[in-house]
């Protein structure tokens, strides 16, 4: 038996790709013991560590985004979402458009998420029927969503990207 060199599953010996991912599985000499999938563990936990920032600030943009929510008086459709967004992108330092993608679209789908459980929740405690009203307001907010979500994570990671150049700059002149 040996491991498999990308995702680390156990294979047969007569194997030539492996049967999870489809990486080819190079032969090891008779007698010789199989290969730990060390290196297969690592790449994964490369993966997360380089996912693990943009996570971080996807949650932390939810959590303002949801206490933003809550403190208004009034409903402020995907505001809150965009500006947390900005803020978390800013403030982790999140230099790659992907990395703002990630923490972007998170912050947005759980607070909608979040928000359209409270609401759900709230008439059903007080035990009301709810009925949904198809209207502009209710076609256009997702595609408004999506499309503000990727403006607040250019603009975050500009926003990154442009005190980064300053301080560079300003480091070089002193």
């Amino acid at each position: 038996m040996s491991f498999c060199p990308r995702c680390g599953q156990l294979v047969q010996e007569d194997v030539v790709y492996c049967p999870n991912c489809g990486a080819p599985i190079t032969q090891q000499p008779q007698g010789s013991q199989p290969t730990s999938p060390s290196h297969a563990l690592t790449r994964a936990e490369e993966h997360v560590q380089k996912v693990g920032p943009s996570i971080k600030a996807g949650v932390s943009g939810f959590l303002v985004a949801v206490i933003l929510n809550l403190i208004s008086p009034v409903y402020l459709y995907f505001i809150p979402s965009f500006l947390a967004t900005i803020l978390v992108i800013y403030l982790l330092r999140l230099e790659s458009l992907k990395d703002g993608l990630i923490a972007s679209f998170i912050t947005y789908i759980f607070t909608d998420a979040t928000l359209n459980t409270m609401v759900s929740l709230s008439f059903y405690l007080a035990n009301e029927p709810y009925t949904f009203i198809v209207n502009m307001e209710a076609v256009l907010s997702p595609i408004i969503s999506a499309v503000t979500a990727f403006l607040a994570s250019y603009i975050g990671v500009w926003l990154v990207q442009k005190t980064e150049k300053a301080k560079d700059t300003d480091t070089m002149l002193h």
